[in-house]
């Protein structure tokens, strides 16, 4: 009888033993069945999976020299901010995409798991917003720029962002939906599938074109199929401050959140959580996430008194009366916000400080906030923060995390840069089953250019030695489209570890010309690229 192991190569289609088997860019699993000669019987024999080389002999693809709207040469400008990975293994990566006239839609793109455009997703496997911006502007004017997408229970794809309003530079926030199919969902919005926050901004930065500056930057969907998002709103004095919106499934802002104040949305006030006030003010939300409670937990950044910069976070409440929907939860921090403090996590203090917040994951042991960090005499590190989540503690430091509380990752930057040229920037952050911290971003390396990163951290917040070299794994001095030295500029905006511990990282490239493209890359699980 016929068992297994059976090696299958990679192709698209083959027989071994009577049995066949086919597929189209798509990787999978067969089983084997097996007759035995003494008893007739069927039996099933363990399966076999298929895996395909991505994009064979490199392991990476780029969007190429023309942008997904058009724009060529040194002014096509692709760059992604999200990716998921579909039932079918697929990869729908999201962006941005300056067109022909000048203007930036937004983008999506569908990848089969061997490296190639799905041409069944919107058209020749690209989706786009319309040539008319959310807010209303046209042509060079149209700025659609997202910044962070989810999936919806429906499988949509829901972007959030900013959009020049139609009567001037001013910004509104914006969202967009996608159907699965990779077009424009025309039930959603005003049947052109987006909608803006319209001309009076958060803050109360209202005049139209002008002083308007809302900008969503983090989406999350809570358990209702409300849209949460976080950003930011200048006010009426300059300063900029954080908001939470909360939009129905529909696209309408929720009257029941924040009902008693700004129905639909709330900010955080006129001093900022670090206390800068007035014109200096500058809180920006940057990410968020729905806890196991239901909480919202924002995360981003505040302008202290001296000018230097801190970590941030908020939560609100997401549910109850009086305190209700968009209220701070009291129970974090005892106010329901908190900030780092003036030293930063590696090392610069007062007005030098300068923490940048990128993600924040929610794990079994707390809130992960990623981010960089800025060091005493100059330089850039990659810099994590767990806070605690519960109990009297809640909104504190974990201090059984790194080193009291923080994890960065050291005086020589991943690409080789020291000292103050060091440039460690960490964009993203996803949680593997083995509860470890994967980060990807970029890394400056010692001629100048940039360089795609990933590292590894444990749960207790050290770099996780078993991959790569020390923790890290970085792509190389010639991009994934092509620029080399000090020309190079690649950046892992995005990653995620699929179900056999592959690390798919998206993110933008440099072209010789001065473009710069849309990548994708894969590694195995053993950090090497899959080619």
């Amino acid at each position: 009888m016929t068992t297994n192991p059976v090696i299958v190569s990679n192709s698209t289609g083959g027989s071994f033993s009577g049995v066949s088997y086919a597929f189209s860019h798509l990787e999978g699993a067969i089983y084997l069945g097996a007759q035995g000669m003494d008893t007739g019987k069927s039996v099933c024999s363990p399966s076999i999976s298929i895996f395909q080389h991505f994009n064979t002999g490199f392991g990476y693809v780029t969007s190429g020299t023309t942008g997904a709207a058009g724009a060529s040469g040194a002014n096509e400008r692709d760059n992604i901010v999200a990716s998921f990975i579909t039932s079918a293994g697929q990869y729908v990566i999201i962006g941005s995409s300056k067109n022909s006239s000048g203007g930036t839609q937004v983008a999506l793109w569908r990848y089969n798991p061997d490296g190639t455009l799905d041409t069944t997703f919107g058209v020749s496997g690209i989706g786009l917003s319309s040539s008319t911006g959310a807010a209303g502007a046209t042509g060079a004017a149209e700025a659609d720029i997202p910044f962070a997408a989810q999936v919806d229970s429906a499988g949509n794809y829901v972007v959030t962002g900013s959009s020049f309003s139609s009567s001037g530079p001013g910004t509104e926030m914006a969202l967009w939906r996608f159907t699965s199919a990779g077009v424009l969902d025309t039930t959603f919005g005003a049947g052109n599938g987006s909608v803006s926050s319209g001309l009076a901004g958060a803050a109360g930065g209202t005049a139209p074109g002008s002083t308007e500056t809302d900008v969503g930057r983090a989406l999350a969907i809570d358990s209702s199929g409300n849209f949460i998002i976080a950003g930011s709103s200048l006010n009426a004095a300059g300063g900029t401050q954080v908001v939470l919106w909360r939009y129905t499934s529909a696209g309408a802002p929720d009257t029941n959140f924040n009902a008693a104040n700004t129905p639909g949305f709330v900010t955080f006030g006129a001093t900022g959580v670090a206390g800068a006030t007035g014109s200096l003010e500058m809180d920006i939300g940057t990410a968020v996430q729905i806890d196991s409670s239901g909480k919202y937990i924002m995360a981003g950044t505040s302008k202290n008194a001296v000018g230097g910069t801190e970590l941030a976070i908020w939560r609100y409440l997401s549910s109850g009366t009086s305190p209700g929907p968009g209220d701070p939860d009291t129970t974090f921090a005892g106010v329901g916000y908190t900030a780092s403090g003036s030293t930063g996590a590696a090392g610069a203090t007062g007005g030098s400080e300068l923490e940048g917040v990128s993600d924040l994951k929610v794990d079994v042991s707390g809130y992960v906030v990623l981010g960089s960090s800025k060091k005493s005499g100059g330089g850039t590190e990659l810099a994590m923060w767990r806070y605690l989540a519960s109990g009297t503690s809640a909104g504190t430091l974990d201090t059984g995390f790194g080193t009291a509380g923080v994890f960065v990752s050291g005086g020589t930057g991943a690409a080789g840069a020291t000292l103050g040229s060091e440039m460690d920037f960490g964009y993203s952050l996803f949680i593997d089953t083995s509860d470890r911290y994967v980060v990807s971003g970029s890394s400056v390396n010692v001629g100048g250019g940039q360089e795609m990163v990933f590292w590894r951290v444990t749960s207790s917040g050290v770099l996780d030695t078993t991959l790569g070299t020390g923790g890290k794994i970085i792509f190389g001095t010639t991009g994934a489209a092509g620029a080399t030295t000090t020309h190079e500029k690649d950046s892992g905006n995005k990653i995620l570890v699929d179900s056999n511990g592959r690390f798919i990282i998206t993110g933008s490239s440099f072209n010789p010309a001065g473009g710069e493209e849309a990548a994708l890359w894969r590694y195995l699980s053993t950090g090497t690229p899959e080619i």
